[in-house]
C-alpha cells in the first residue's frame, strides 16, 4: 500500500522539521549544584550520571547510541596545582584510551595553550586521534580544561570511535562549544 502524495510529504516535512528544531530542546547543565560556576547545554536522549568517589565527583554525558560518552571532572585550587591535576588526568586517558596519540591540526577543536573559550579567559583546548586499545578501531580525544575564575577549574573530554554518528559527533562538539561561566 502507497501512502498519497500529500501525506507523503507531509511526513517528510514532519520528519524535517523534527531534526532541525531537536536542539532547541536542550537541557541546560549547571554545575556545581550549589553556587554554579559554568553551564553546558547537554543535547536531548543525552544520559546524564553523576559518579562520587569518596569526595571527588565526576559527571558522565552519554550519547543515544552509548558511542560518545563525556566526562567532567573538576577540581579547586590555584592555577598551577588545579592545571597539573587536569593534565596528568588528559595524560592517563591518553595513555590507557588511545592507543599512538597523535595531535590533531585539524577539526573544530584545535590544540591552543591559552585562549579565551566563551566568556572565560583560562582554558585549553586539545585533540587527538589513534587506536582503540580495545579493538584497534580509530578513536578521536578531545579535552577542554577551563576555568571561569582562576580557582575553580574543569576538565571535559570524551574518547570516542570515529566511526560514532555525524549527529552524534555534532551535538557533542556543540555541547563543548556551550560551555560558558555562570
Amino acid at each position: 500500500m502507497r501512502l498519497p502524495r500529500s501525506l507523503q510529504f507531509f511526513a517528510a516535512t514532519l520528519l524535517l522539521l523534527t531534526q532541525l528544531f531537536s536542539p532547541l530542546y536542550a537541557e541546560t547543565f549547571s554545575y556545581p549544584d550549589k553556587s554554579p560556576k559554568f553551564t553546558l547545554q547537554v543535547p536531548p536522549n543525552w544520559k546524564i550520571d553523576r559518579i562520587k568517589e569518596d569526595k571527588e565527583e565526576s559527571v558522565t554525558f552519554t550519547s543515544p547510541s552509548g558511542a560518545i560518552k563525556s566526562v567532567l571532572k573538576t577540581t579547586i585550587g590555584d592555577a598551577d596545582s588545579a592545571v597539573n591535576v587536569l593534565v596528568a588526568e588528559t595524560e592517563v586517558v591518553l595513555k590507557y584510551d588511545v592507543k599512538n596519540p597523535v595531535l590533531m591540526e585539524v577539526g573544530p577543536l584545535k590544540f591552543v595553550p591559552v585562549i579565551n573559550f566563551n566568556n572565560m579567559k583560562s582554558a585549553t583546548q586539545l585533540n587527538a586521534k589513534g587506536l582503540s586499545p580495545k579493538d584497534g578501531k580509530p578513536v578521536l580525544a578531545y579535552f577542554v580544561i577551563f576555568s571561569q575564575n582562576r580557582q575553580f577549574w574543569g576538565l571535559f573530554y570524551s574518547v570516542y570511535p570515529d566511526s560514532a554518528s555525524k549527529q552524534e559527533q555534532d551535538e557533542f562538539h556543540k555541547m563543548v562549544g556551550s560551555i560558558t561561566a555562570s
